[in-house]
């Protein structure tokens, strides 16, 4: 560029330069000073967008590896930090004599757009003589967080121990931020589905899935015997028992000799009927943001009553993310689940639980009565149940499902920690969340973690 207008320049000035007249040079020393002005402003102008080039792909680069740290408003100092360096490693070793004056990261509200600005002070090499000797160039990038191709099973617990210390409410509103940072402002996202699994001892299946019961169920021979009046009855909610083990830890499919029972309360309080602690349907794999927020809404921490399955919870998890069950579920995407392996696709379930594995051993549970299995306290059955956990969350893993756990509250012990922290693909992927906001900063970490990256602008 420096080269070819230079070449302009002799040809302008040729016909002056070989006049000898007086007035040739009288013209020359009039019109050289705006030419060369005009040159020279194109030649420092060439060289300013050379260095804006090198310092957008440097911005470039330095997004993408910025926006893979990136996940809150906490997380801006580190992720500034480390595109600086990514900034500096590529634009500074070229650009010897240019000022780097300012750079800037930040991200909307959605935490979906990293944007990445800089401007630079580069010396003029003609317009100096004109008395300007720098001038300024700035550059942006703009990284667009995109989420992996996924099935993603939230499984998350709904017992009664959730509506203490403004857990449940807690875990609603972290829920609800996860969707809108893998979602942003769209409505479905390119090879994207998501789960929701709320579990206590048992999980509802939807009613519409009643056809996974057997036969004789009460559930099917009389489905309005739920409670109420002979008026207003009350019908079967959705809830079920566990299969037999070691039917309860693995995807087998409800056909046959492998159908479920429903969950019916013997003896709820007084102004319930027998559909008492079951919580809210799962949702199977759906692809709207509107229907996923939507079944997170329509959770509600049960009584506290019945105790805590995980195990339970987890299995199911499974089962809407299983090839096994594809097509199986009322409401859901018949192609789904996909096999196992699929090309550029990632099955995910991520398991929130406030506490440790218990069948309180007086009351109904996925188990039927624990004191009918020989347990005389509650703790009798935490070992059984963790056991299961275990067997689950290793037939997943075997599976090259991605588990991330969250232990949330004060107070839990050692032991269950530790079953959270074994289940997980690494423990880089386990969540003590002592506090609230704890819980919402292990929500938006397993959002930023379950990203990609694509620069947009």
């Amino acid at each position: 560029m420096v080269r070819r207008c230079f070449a302009v320049l002799r040809r302008l000035l040729a016909p002056v330069l070989s006049d000898r007249r007086g007035a040739a040079a009288a013209f020359l020393a009039v019109a050289l000073i705006p030419l060369i002005g005009a040159v020279g402003l194109a030649i420092d102008s060439s060289l300013g967008y050379l260095v804006k080039t090198r310092m957008g792909k440097s911005l470039d680069t330095a997004g993408l590896a910025a926006g893979r740290v990136v996940v809150d408003a906490k997380s801006l100092e580190p992720a500034k930090a480390v595109a600086k360096q990514f900034f500096d490693a590529n634009f500074g070793q070229s650009n010897a004599n240019v000022v780097v004056k300012s750079f800037s990261l930040n991200v909307d509200a959605t935490y979906r757009y990293v944007t990445l600005s800089a401007t630079a002070e580069v010396p003029t090499l003609f317009m100096r003589v004109f008395g300007r000797d720098k001038m300024d160039v700035g550059a942006q990038a703009v990284v667009e967080r995109q989420t992996t191709g996924m099935e993603l099973a939230l499984v998350l617990d709904n017992t009664g121990s959730m509506q203490d210390d403004d857990k449940f409410v807690t875990m609603h509103a972290a829920a609800l931020n996860l969707i809108d940072i893998l979602y942003g402002s769209k409505e479905t996202v390119d090879n994207l589905w998501v789960s929701i699994v709320p579990f206590v001892t048992s999980v509802n299946i939807g009613t519409a899935n009643s056809g996974w019961l057997k036969s004789t169920d009460t559930a099917r021979t009389s489905p309005t015997s739920w409670g109420g009046t002979k008026k207003s009855p009350i019908s079967w909610k959705g809830c079920i028992l566990a299969r037999a083990n070691p039917l309860d830890t693995s995807d087998t499919i409800p056909s046959g000799a492998n159908l479920f029972s429903s969950f019916r309360w013997t003896s709820p309080p007084s102004g319930s009927d027998y559909n008492y602690t079951c919580p809210s349907a799962i949702l199977p794999l759906s692809p709207s943001k509107t229907k996923i927020k939507a079944a997170i809404d329509a959770m509600a921490a049960a009584p506290k009553a019945g105790g805590t399955a995980t195990n339970f919870g987890l299995v199911w998890g499974w089962r809407t993310l299983s090839p096994n069950w594809r097509g199986l579920w009322s409401g859901g995407v018949a192609t789904l689940p996909l096999a196992y392996g699929t090309s550029q696709m990632q099955k995910v379930a991520v398991v929130l639980t406030d506490g440790e594995n218990q069948l309180v051993y007086d009351q109904l549970t996925s188990y039927g009565f624990p004191s009918a299995l020989g347990y005389k306290k509650t703790s009798d059955s935490t070992d059984m149940l963790n056991t299961r956990t275990t067997t689950v969350c290793k037939a997943m893993k075997a599976k090259d499902i991605l588990i991330f756990t969250i232990m949330f509250g004060k107070g839990n012990d050692q032991k269950a920690k530790d079953l959270l922290k074994s289940c997980a693909t690494n423990e880089s992927m386990y969540y003590d969340a002592v506090t609230n906001e704890q819980l919402q900063d292990a929500f938006k970490a397993i959002g930023g973690q379950l990203a990609n990256l694509q620069i947009v602008e």
